[in-house]
């Protein structure tokens, strides 16, 4: 069965990935890490210095 999704992931996010799957994490941890490594760059990137370090 093919998976569709509504978006084409970014490169960076598959490379990433891969060099995390690499360091001995699996997938499910890897994807866990980038998403939190994301919502702490997006709360850097919209000046979001007081929220707890819970937000993301």
């Amino acid at each position: 069965m093919i998976q569709m999704s509504l978006f084409e992931v970014p490169t960076e996010f598959k490379d990433r990935l891969e060099q995390l799957k690499e360091a001995g994490l699996d997938r499910t941890q890897a994807e866990l890490l980038l998403q939190v490594e994301l919502g702490f760059a997006l709360m850097e990137h919209l000046e979001l210095d007081d929220e707890p370090v819970t937000a993301p």
